[in-house]
């Protein structure tokens, strides 16, 4: 019989200590992830949650190790997350469809996209990942595979660029 993990994270505020003095408030990321934690729960999953506080980079990190270690084939992960996404420089220079790599703001610091693709990988075959993120640069934070990234839903800064400088007219009436 398959068996269900899921973690749910959750921030309403960041560390400003670590974060430029920014506590980048938020209001429904904890009730977004108490959501999906009952959602869950409903489900039969075994749920972990970790808000705001809480949920620091080394927690996520053991969590994510701790559920690849116990799932075995046909068993299944979902995660999400609710809260600030965020860039930083694409010091390895894989390719990313922003120019940087797209990380999640926990409370303490970033978590990395490349470093969670390191993370997905260490799962067994055949165990089913579901990630539901709520975040800036949500659409590229996953890096499954390459062709997730080189099909992800944004566009090139340049192309938004240049769409707005061809319709000005029209979006500065909107806008």
């Amino acid at each position: 019989m398959s068996v269900g993990y899921s973690l749910h994270i959750g921030l309403n505020r960041i560390d400003p200590s670590h974060y430029a003095g920014s506590a980048g408030r938020l209001r429904g990321s904890e009730s977004d992830a108490l959501a999906m934690q009952s959602i869950a729960k409903s489900m039969g999953f075994v749920d972990k949650i970790l808000l705001t506080k809480d949920a620091i980079r080394e927690r996520v990190i053991n969590l994510i190790i701790d559920a690849s270690r116990k799932l075995l084939n046909g068993d299944f992960f979902l995660v999400s997350y609710s809260g600030h996404g965020g860039l930083l420089p694409n010091l390895n220079n894989d390719p990313e469809p922003v120019g940087y790599d797209q990380t999640w703001c926990l409370f303490d610091a970033q978590l990395v996209d490349d470093e969670l693709k390191f993370l997905w990988s260490s799962f067994k075959p055949g165990v089913r990942i579901l990630v539901v993120t709520d975040s800036c640069f949500s659409g590229t934070i996953l890096k499954f595979h390459i062709e997730s990234v080189r099909h992800s839903k944004i566009l090139p800064p340049t192309v938004l660029k240049e769409t707005y400088s061809r319709n000005q007219n029209f979006y500065d009436r909107i806008l």
